[in-house]
Parts: C-alpha cells; sequence; structure tokens
C-alpha cells in the first residue's frame, strides 16, 4: 500500500498542508486476493468516507505465477484545525493493512490591506 499527495508518492509519514484548503489525498494498493470495495479511510482513528476513483478489476498477471489486483481510492477533504492523521485500510479473506500519515498544518497567511492616504485621516492642532 502506498499513499500519495499531487501525484507523488509520498516518501514519508508526514505532509505539510495549509490550512483551509481542500486537496485530494490518494492510496493505492495491491491485492490478492482482491479487497474489492473494503477500503476505509480514518480521520484521527474515526471512519470517514472516501471516494474510489478506480476499482480496478483488471487482474495483472506476475510471472505467470501470481495475480495481483491494483485498487486505488481517494479522499478528498478541507484540511481544517484538528486534522492530525489520516489512515486508509485495505482488507480481504486473508487480513488487512494500514498505511498512515501524520498531518502538519499550517496557517494561512492574510496579507493586511494597506490603508489608502486622505486628507480625512489627518489631524491638525
Amino acid at each position: 500500500m502506498k499513499m500519495f499527495f499531487h501525484s507523488k508518492e509520498l516518501k514519508t509519514n508526514n505532509l505539510t498542508i495549509i490550512e483551509n484548503t481542500f486537496e485530494i489525498i490518494r492510496c493505492r494498493i495491491l491485492s490478492n486476493p482482491s479487497v474489492g470495495s473494503d477500503i476505509q479511510w480514518f480521520k484521527n482513528d474515526q471512519l470517514i468516507l472516501g471516494k474510489i476513483i478506480e476499482l480496478s478489476g483488471e487482474d495483472e498477471l506476475i510471472d505467470d505465477l501470481m495475480i495481483i489486483g491494483e485498487y486505488h481510492e481517494q479522499l478528498g477533504m478541507n484540511f481544517t484545525a484538528g486534522i492530525d492523521q489520516l489512515s486508509c485500510r485495505a482488507k480481504n479473506t486473508i487480513g488487512q493493512t494500514v498505511e498512515s500519515i501524520h498531518i502538519n498544518l499550517l496557517c494561512k497567511i492574510r496579507k493586511k490591506k494597506k490603508k489608502k492616504f486622505s486628507e480625512k485621516n489627518l489631524f491638525f492642532f
């Protein structure tokens, strides 16, 4: 199982995201036997719903011996305060596997508006 962000595989289990942005995390699973649709997402260990973008029933023959199915699951969400960890879990008849990433939220920098100079803002004594 591997996790992807902006179409790139995450090499660590830490991800930094700007707060209040909508982002998509993708989970790629190779499975034999098939996981079917038994793929779930968790936010801080609480079950949430993801959207299956591709559930490939087309298995690939590897070395004429082993059949491996490849499945993709993506989760799109607005990253707000309180999201510390996201996990993708896949189950089949043999067992389950879980991949987790820790989320570091950065505060969005807001630009201060400059006040326009106006004679109304001047005081004379």
